[in-house]
């Protein structure tokens, strides 16, 4: 299957391109597709992933999986909504935590959505 035909979306934009076109984009990628689709089609090395975890009461972080799409869909809508301007992975943590969402690096190119 085609690339355009799994979505990949830059910000500002409603149009799909092909995953190699995601390195020209000027600001960050985030790669919130499941985890089979990423096993599909990579995305570029540049990409950051997302995944969605909760805290557990010992502090260890547990993947969201029921409502993983639920919360990756209020992220987006809040971009969607508010259309920032953002330019590097550390914008994009500050403007998420300015909206409440616990959004935060963990890892070389890896994000966790705290719900």
């Amino acid at each position: 299957m085609h690339d355009k035909e799994r979505g990949i979306v830059p910000a500002g934009s409603w149009d799909p391109v092909e995953a190699a076109a995601l390195e020209t984009v000027g600001g960050p990628v985030v790669d919130a597709r499941s985890g089979e689709f990423v096993r599909r089609i990579r995305t570029p090395r540049s990409a950051w992933t997302l995944r969605v975890v909760t805290a557990g009461d010992d502090g260890r972080r547990l993947a969201v999986s029921h409502w993983n799409k639920l919360h990756k869909g209020l992220l987006v809508a809040a971009l969607v909504r508010e259309r920032p301007r953002i330019g590097s992975v550390r914008a994009l943590v500050e403007w998420a935590r300015s909206n409440a969402l616990g959004l935060e690096v963990v890892g070389d190119r890896a994000l966790d959505l705290v719900v």
